[in-house]
């Protein structure tokens, strides 16, 4: 695992989504009283820049502690994923989804109580009286979709309260448990080289739309802000990395967890 630990520079990550500027401010001092990166972010390679996996927030974060270097893990391309987060909403109603589609009628289709399973370029909307509404994004190029669901995103933020959740697609009962709700969205899914090329094309799509999953996360590195302000190359800053490592595997400072890990107030 610790070959898949590196130290590059902070210009060479892209993103794919937007952030809270209230979080990164939040984090901001919390890495700033800390003086140091506790876990590297996690990124996928592409060409010779890295698509950002974790959470945006934390990397602008990081950007306003003045690093020009961070550490990061990079992603196993054979076991990470990306997967939609699914929204429960509250006080949003069928016809305000019709209202919007009709801004869009060359982009989006709506189907109304469709049969069978939404395919992942489409995305779906079941409210409270279990009637559903499927959205068709009248285009094959993932990108033209991205654009279509960035307004959608914006305008859901705009008009309602809401929270992330994961939900079984097609349930037409899975808002029974949220008895505020009323409606839950289920977004189309992007894989990570689509993601990849809508970061290219500097497109944002709405933040905490997109979870990533990918096992054996290295965490609790704890690498200090002082080494990563450091007028050095990044390979004697990856250097340091390593022996880091190594002393605290020598040292019976490392735990590893075969398996999923919840993490509540984190």
């Amino acid at each position: 695992m610790i070959d898949r630990l590196k130290i590059i520079s902070i210009d060479q990550i892209l993103v794919y989504e937007s952030y809270s500027r209230q979080k990164a401010a939040k984090l901001a001092d919390e890495i700033q009283n800390d003086a140091r990166l506790r876990n590297p972010l996690l990124v996928y390679p592409m060409g010779d820049k890295y698509l950002m996996l974790d959470d945006r927030s934390l990397f602008e974060a990081i950007k306003q502690s003045d690093v020009s270097h961070l550490p990061v893990q990079l992603a196993d391309p054979n076991t990470v994923s990306a997967h939609p987060w699914q929204r429960i909403v509250e006080d949003w109603q069928a016809q305000d989804l019709r209202e919007f589609c009709k801004l869009f009628p060359r982009q989006i289709t709506i189907m109304e109580n469709p049969s069978g399973l939404p395919e992942p370029d489409q995305a779906e909307v079941i409210f409270r009286d279990k009637s559903r509404l499927r959205l068709n994004f009248n285009s094959d190029s993932h990108l033209v979709r991205a654009d279509t669901y960035v307004k959608f995103g914006e305008m859901i933020s705009r008009a309602v309260s809401g929270y992330r959740a994961i939900l079984p697609v097609g349930d037409v009962n899975c808002l029974d448990p949220y008895p505020e709700a009323s409606a839950a969205i289920f977004p189309p899914i992007f894989g990570l080289d689509e993601l990849g090329s809508i970061a290219h094309r500097n497109m944002l799509l709405p933040e905490g739309m997109v979870r990533i999953d990918q096992p054996c996360r290295i965490l609790g590195i704890d690498y200090s802000l002082a080494i990563l302000r450091e007028p050095v190359s990044s390979s004697e800053k990856e250097s340091f990395l390593r022996q880091l490592i190594r002393m605290r595997m020598h040292s019976d400072r490392t735990a590893y967890y075969n398996g999923s890990v919840f993490m509540f107030n984190n």
